[in-house]
């Protein structure tokens, strides 16, 4: 199949020295295949252009013929094979027969699920059938070329995947595989089968910083190093506590992903977490409280209105008054249940006298089955995120946020007569006492004026002097003598 116009494959083509002194033979061979790289001292990235748009312009026959020579060591019935698959692209290159497949396995004997694919470009790649370990379908997986795999090192790493296979681990997905693909097809609903508490948050933190560092890398790219620079590019644009957030994403993904086997190690084993402070606790003052009382009574009740007028009084969440249902207020125990908590179970909340006459109007006014239900469909209400700055704008108030109530809430419940960590820890629904007394109480000057003159009147009264710090006017010694004609008329 070969034009006059072709030079044979013993043909060498040589450059004139004086246009190209670096210029040296190139063996034709080695030059169809796209090898300029072998036995070429001139320019290789010159060569190596010239090669492929070479072996373009050649007919499939002919570049099926060049792979013969990479079968020397195998079975003849897979040069037959392969001969056959040439024959097919002679017959359509002279317009005897049908267009043949743009590739073919070749099978080997001897070799049960291992083949050699066979593409019309002339290219041989070691091809290995296996079940999917995540799925159990049969599938396949290319190993490596030849000549650069020999058909023992084919034999040898076809063992090793099959172990890999038995052990769980899906071969070569980490170079089909990037890490969103991952996530969402199975790190995601991993968790959510798992149950994971955070689940929401983390699809919620997902796409602002670890698919746009990482997502759309390939999972056999994750190395240690580039993890380690996507986290420091966390740490300089997020505050302190929210990129400790994100890193804990990134590190709780690289150990799910190494968990259902889908790489090979954890290349955020090593990244330390960093200790964050405390954060500055803000609860509302008395000062802005009045402000934003006569603001929610100024006009009617709106369901904007009551909502923070509830959430003020029982600290809740603002999620679990969204989702609130007219059936959950029962109002004989003075009781409503939540339902989308953040623990994920079903939990009660007390009311006082005023939340639970606020929540029976709301009850009075509803059309569908929420509490405070929007006004497009029987739904929840939107995140009232932009109505609390509009309220906080036209009270004067700034620097708290609607969460700020329920630290505020839990603050007023250690401050009452009686009150306890312990009671505030319950009506938040907190597991953990430690997580009350660490996030959301808060010291107030009152409270610690108060705490401070009770201690120092104690301390007062020991060391003999009054409250206001001068000593106590005791009698003296003389004084104590009664002298004996008073003693007379006393008696």
């Amino acid at each position: 199949m070969t034009s006059s116009k072709q030079l044979s494959d013993s043909d060498v083509l040589r450059v004139d020295s004086v246009s190209r002194p670096s210029a040296s033979v190139i063996d034709l061979a080695s030059y169809r295949q796209g090898e300029s790289g072998r036995g070429v001292s001139g320019n290789a990235n010159t060569v190596s252009a010239m090669s492929r748009r070479q072996r373009a312009k050649q007919p499939a026959s002919l570049r099926i013929e060049n792979a013969f020579q990479y079968l020397s060591e195998l079975p003849s019935t897979v040069a037959v094979q392969l001969r056959d698959y040439q024959r097919s692209w002679e017959r359509f290159e002279s317009g005897l027969g049908a267009r043949p497949q743009p590739q073919v396995q070749i099978s080997i004997p001897g070799a049960p699920d291992l083949a050699i694919q066979a593409y019309y470009t002339g290219t041989l790649k070691w091809r290995v059938r296996h079940p999917d370990p995540l799925t159990g379908n049969w599938t396949c997986s290319i190993l490596d070329s030849l000549p650069e795999m020999s058909f023992a090192g084919a034999a040898a790493a076809q063992a090793k995947l099959l172990d890999d296979v038995a052990m769980g681990v899906l071969p070569g997905i980490g170079n089909r595989m990037t890490l969103d693909q991952a996530v969402i097809e199975h790190v995601f609903p991993n968790s959510e089968r798992n149950g994971k508490k955070s689940l929401r948050n983390d699809r919620y933190r997902y796409p602002k910083h670890v698919k746009r560092l990482w997502g759309a890398m390939l999972l056999s790219a994750l190395t240690e190093p580039v993890i380690r620079r996507g986290v420091e590019e966390i740490r300089s644009l997020e505050t302190p506590a929210s990129a400790e957030k994100h890193v804990a994403l990134i590190k709780f993904i690289c150990r799910d992903l190494e968990a259902l086997r889908l790489i090979a190690y954890n290349p955020a084993a090593r990244i330390k977490m960093r200790r964050v402070e405390n954060p500055v606790l803000v609860i509302p003052s008395d000062e802005q409280l009045a402000k934003l009382g006569r603001v929610l009574m100024s006009g009617p009740p709106t369901i904007n209105s009551d909502f923070f007028l509830v959430q003020a009084l029982t600290g809740t969440r603002s999620r679990e008054l969204q989702y609130a249902l007219v059936s959950d207020l029962d109002v004989n125990r003075k009781v409503l249940i939540v339902r989308e908590t953040k623990s994920g179970r079903i939990e009660e909340v007390h009311l006082c006298d005023a939340a639970l006459t606020v929540l029976i109007r709301r009850k009075s006014l509803a059309t569908g089955r929420y509490l405070f239900g929007s006004k497009r469909g029987d739904r929840p209400i939107g995140y009232p995120r932009h109505a609390f700055l509009k309220l906080c704008g036209q009270a004067g108030v700034t620097g708290i946020t609607s969460h700020a109530f329920r630290r505020g809430f839990a603050t007023a419940v250690v401050q009452a007569p009686g009150g306890t960590s312990h009671d505030a820890s319950k009506l938040l629904r907190h597991s953990n006492v430690r997580t009350t007394e660490k996030f959301y109480l808060v010291a107030t000057d009152s409270r610690l004026q108060q705490a401070a003159n009770a201690a120092g009147q104690a301390i007062a009264h020991r060391l003999g002097l009054d409250p206001k710090g001068r000593p106590y006017l005791r009698p003296s010694v003389r004084s104590l003598v009664v002298p004996d004609h008073i003693r007379l008329v006393a008696a």
